[in-house]
């Protein structure tokens, strides 16, 4: 794997036939190849586009691009991406979308592959709140905002080229007469191509989650999907699982979108078993029914967040997990938040964490609007 980002050749030929721009970053944040296409769509030659993104220059056109550019290649950038308009001379501009993702063996980081391509101003419709994503703020409104007009306009611009990507690089792995060297520079190319496709993925079923009408909802049904999703996420991990059900008030039934309600406490208890222990996933929901709307807090007794991770666990990307796209929760956000509620999350490290979920009902003839 470190022949792909540390090869003193620069960028292998067979990467310069791919449309999109391509920059490989070896883990000393240098810049150790750039593809044919990179160099189009920025207009300048490898050695000129490497000094910028080293050094660069804040009365240089572009400057914003250049300084995002650099600070992504440096895990310095808010998110594994971003957008920004690109001007080529003679009037002409364009907007170029850039993400990042490491090539990493086990726990050791070998470097990065940038993507760069470009979107067109139909693509940008929409999108006005784009420049969120590349913010620090902790909004989570304004970026759940923004990452759906962002996983609306470009998602399938973006999944079509890494689909040709992954398939071109799996038809050259067929090649018998194909030499170690390069059989392990595509082996690397199809695993982040794999783990870009998800991501972009994950863009567009967020996108997808457009509420339908509302329906009457069984309490009981929803509880046994929850426990038979903690079930099956606990054997995939081979864990035992206890789960505790507490219901206090009104709580037959209650009304909501069936899908959006699903996704969000799927993703919930998705999140209870991949930070739970590795002895045994523990469990508890406590539901309080009022005229106002249900209560929903779900416990587990597993490993927990440091206090600065907490704040975060909504942000679209944000994952404390290796191989983690960071979509969950904020999907599970988005559920609820589509039925003018609300979610907090609270955790202690290395004793759990409590989510606890507010789902506001109306009177029956408004539940259907």
């Amino acid at each position: 794997m470190d022949i792909l980002i540390k090869s003193e050749q620069g960028m292998p030929p067979y990467l310069n036939n791919i449309p999109i721009g391509i920059l490989l970053v070896n883990a000393e944040h240098e810049i150790c190849g750039v593809n044919t296409a990179a160099v189009g769509m920025l207009g300048m030659e490898e050695h000129d586009i490497c000094e910028l993104i080293n050094t660069p220059d804040p009365q240089r056109l572009n400057c914003h691009f250049w300084q995002s550019l650099s600070r992504l290649i440096k895990n310095e950038e808010n998110g594994p991406f971003f957008i920004s308009h690109y001007s080529v001379g003679k009037g002409e501009s364009k907007y170029l979308i850039v993400n990042s993702s490491e090539v990493a063996l086990g726990d050791h980081v070998h470097g990065h592959v940038v993507c760069i391509d470009v979107i067109t101003h139909e693509q940008l419709k929409g999108l006005k709140d784009y420049a969120i994503l590349n913010s620090s703020s902790a909004l989570h409104k304004d970026r759940s905002e923004a990452l759906l007009q962002l996983s609306q306009s470009v998602s399938h611009q973006i999944l079509n080229p890494i689909m040709s990507i992954s398939g071109f690089s799996r038809l050259v792995l067929k090649n018998e007469g194909l030499d170690s060297i390069c059989r392990k520079h595509m082996q690397v190319i199809v695993k982040e191509a794999i783990r870009l496709e998800s991501i972009v993925k994950a863009l567009s079923s967020y996108a997808g989650m457009n509420p339908k009408a509302r329906k009457r909802i069984v309490l009981d049904e929803l509880i046994h999907a929850m426990e038979e999703t903690l079930s099956k996420e606990s054997a995939l991990k081979a864990r035992p699982h206890s789960l505790n059900v507490k219901t206090e008030g009104k709580t037959g039934h209650f009304w909501g979108e069936p899908r959006l309600i699903t996704i969000a406490f799927q993703e919930i208890m998705k999140n209870c078993v991949d930070f739970s222990w590795p002895e045994k996933v523990s469990v508890s929901i406590k539901v309080e029914g009022e005229a106002q709307g249900l209560t929903f807090r779900i416990e587990d007794q597993g490993m927990g967040l440091r206090n600065e991770s907490v704040s975060f666990v909504f942000d679209p990307f944000f994952s404390t997990k290796p191989d983690g796209i960071g979509m969950g929760l904020t999907r599970a956000r988005r559920g609820i938040l589509e039925h003018r509620g609300d979610i907090d999350f609270k955790s202690e490290l290395g004793k759990g964490s409590t989510v606890t979920l507010f789902i506001p009902q109306r009177q029956r003839q408004n539940q259907q609007s």
